[in-house]
């Protein structure tokens, strides 16, 4: 599955780069976003949301009026937070996404400037760090997830595969979406085959440099 994943990406951004030469001229944007980021999974019990950033980049290649090719390149903080006992304990692991987005856009009858879009879109996610930190009365520490200390810690995955699927509104250059991350396959890497899953909704806003108004 993995490999099949990472072919399809691939043949994807291949396609992505001959198309565009006959169609319209690349685009480029920068975007933010909050992260409301927690993990989902059968193993997971009870976990909270973890409130973060995620900011990064897209190159758009238009296919027509309203369907583009949109691979994207963006930091993204996940993970989780749980609480209870007077600790508060966060489970932090950051990833550089990249997904590619299949993008549909029609503007409004009332207006050419102002335009809903939706997309969908496989995404690759490589693992930068994996952090547990604990709060208590004032006082905090940070350790690595595998640190001896925790009991055997938690070991996440290398590499994350998921879809992101994205819907809201372009007013001329500036955009202001909701984005839902859905991961497919477990982060665990512990050996004890543990289901845990990276489950994250983004509020997210963008700027497009390119192209027409």
């Amino acid at each position: 599955m993995r490999r099949q994943f990472i072919f399809g990406l691939i043949l994807t951004l291949w396609s992505a780069g001959t198309l565009s030469g006959q169609a319209h001229r690349p685009e480029f944007g920068a975007e933010v976003g909050l992260n409301l980021a927690t993990l989902g999974g059968s193993d997971v019990d009870g976990a909270d949301l973890r409130t973060a950033f995620a900011g990064g980049g897209f190159v758009r290649f238009p296919m027509g009026a309203s369907f583009a090719i949109e691979p994207a390149v963006f930091y993204s903080q996940q993970g989780a937070t749980d609480k209870g006992g007077g600790v508060k304990v966060t489970f932090k692991v950051d990833y550089l996404q990249v997904p590619v987005r299949f993008r549909f856009a029609a503007p409004l009858a009332s207006s050419t400037r102002i335009r809903p879009y939706a997309y969908i879109a496989p995404a690759l996610a490589i693992n930068l760090g994996c952090k547990v930190r604990g709060e208590a009365s004032g006082q905090s520490a940070e350790v690595d997830c595998d640190d001896p200390i925790l009991g055997g810690g938690f070991e996440a995955k290398a590499v994350d595969f998921g879809v992101h699927l994205g819907a809201g509104l372009e007013i001329s250059r500036f955009t202001l979406g909701l984005r839902y991350q859905l991961g497919l396959t477990s982060i665990d890497d512990s050996g004890n085959d543990q289901d845990v899953k990276n489950r994250v909704f983004a509020i997210v806003a963008g700027y497009r440099f390119g192209g027409s108004r």
